[in-house]
């Protein structure tokens, strides 16, 4: 696990093990686009109390979940 990995080569290069590199984005843009421009992961998630908000990172989040 990658903690804090924003910066991290963990969000740009491709891996081969299980890793999770785990991100704290200031608001839901900033997450969205962190989301959107890891390029190697096909699964990006996010943790929220807002139902609303998760639905609706869902539809915009370019990687499944």
């Amino acid at each position: 696990m990658f903690a804090e990995a924003k910066n991290s080569c963990a969000l740009r290069e491709e891996i081969f093990g299980p890793v999770a590199a785990v991100v704290r984005a200031r608001d839901y843009d900033e997450a969205l686009a962190l989301a959107n421009d890891t390029g190697v992961w096909p699964i990006v998630g996010i943790c929220t109390t807002s139902l609303s908000t998760r639905r609706t990172f869902k539809r915009h989040a370019q990687a499944g979940l």
